[in-house]
């Protein structure tokens, strides 16, 4: 309690933490008896008004991986991806990173998706996959099994970070952005070494590649869409850090660069549970339209960062073909079949 205290009057000056303080905070935050929720309402705030360093997105990150739960991944499956947003662009689109999950484990990529029910937006990850029949709660073990044998595998975020509960419900009392915004995406327990990361704000971006490189992720993209939303979007130049080989460099990337048309992101929106739902059904039976393609673009890009492909127009190309004959629905209809039980 003093020493989240003591952090508290120091973010209230607008003074800066430390890794290792933010780490003690959040280890404390891990067992939920210790702290009291007007402290961690106040703490939480006052981090957001000053406004969140890469020590600080750090520290919080390595708490919250040391109290997770681990994954117990096969060899065959050490290179590990995931392709995730932060949400809170308010763009509603329709879960292209859950929809770009699919097809790029379809093509053989080891994804396995960290992800959490709405909380900006009408329709989370969880909720997508829960309603297309899959299970958000999975132990360990079993997640660990149908990623080896499918590539896919969901880690639904309360169930890896259970000590966080009290957090969750603060959170969501506080109705405004957080730096659990900020750090979901870098803390799946899987610690995948490439990542597809799209960020809300542009000036997310430079902040997030730079904690990525500190908690040893080897290649990433982080993005923020030139529609302004988080994740690759054929709205105009994406914005891209790129990590590779701990070297940092940004980039711009155009929908015409991979022969995809320029299109509005009020054509790929989503809706409600239901809504998206039907939306995805089409998508991944291999409906062709914008949300298919912007679901090819950020599967694309994946199958290059993590390999699959020479190159992103090689990467999309591949995806778009697998989307055509509907493979990653057939994913979908195998997962359900032999692990919804």
């Amino acid at each position: 309690m003093d020493t989240i205290r003591k952090a508290l009057k120091k973010l209230l000056e607008k003074e800066d933490l430390a890794e290792e303080e933010i780490f003690q905070i959040f280890l404390a935050f891990s067992k939920e008896q210790e702290v009291s929720p007007i402290l961690a309402s106040s703490f939480l705030t006052a981090l957001h008004i000053k406004g969140e360093t890469v020590e600080e997105l750090v520290g919080a990150s390595k708490a919250m991986l040391r109290t997770a739960r681990s994954l117990p991944v096969n060899g065959d499956h050490e290179k590990i991806m995931d392709i995730v947003g932060t949400g809170g662009d308010g763009k509603q689109t329709c879960n292209i990173s859950t929809l770009a999950s699919f097809t790029a484990a379809a093509c053989g990529v080891s994804v396995v998706k960290h992800g959490n029910r709405s909380i900006s937006s009408r329709c989370g990850s969880a909720d997508l996959i829960e309603k297309l029949g899959l299970r958000i709660e999975q132990d360990p073990e079993k997640a660990a099994e149908q990623l080896h044998l499918t590539c896919f595998a969901f880690l639904f975020a309360p169930f890896y970070h259970f000590g966080f509960k009290q957090i969750g419900e603060i959170r969501k009392a506080l109705g405004f952005r957080t730096i659990f915004n900020r750090i979901g995406p870098l803390v799946n327990p899987a610690r995948p070494s490439v990542m597809l990361l799209g960020v809300a704000h542009p000036s997310w971006l430079l902040p997030t590649v730079e904690s990525l490189k500190k908690l040893g992720c080897q290649r990433a993209w982080v993005v923020h869409g030139g529609g302004g939303s988080d994740e690759l979007d054929l709205e105009g130049d994406n914005l891209i850090f790129s990590l590779e080989n701990g070297k940092i460099d940004p980039l711009k990337f155009s929908p015409s660069e991979v022969n995809l048309k320029g299109t509005s992101l009020s054509k790929i929106q989503g809706g409600t549970k239901s809504e998206n739902l039907s939306l995805a059904i089409e998508v991944l039976q291999g409906k062709p339209g914008p949300l298919s393609d912007v679901t090819a673009l950020n599967s694309g890009a994946s199958l290059y960062l993590y390999g699959k492909a020479k190159t992103v127009r090689e990467g999309v190309d591949l995806a778009k073909d697998v989307l055509r004959k509907g493979l990653p629905w057939s994913l979908v209809e195998k997962i359900r079949s032999e692990y919804s039980e």
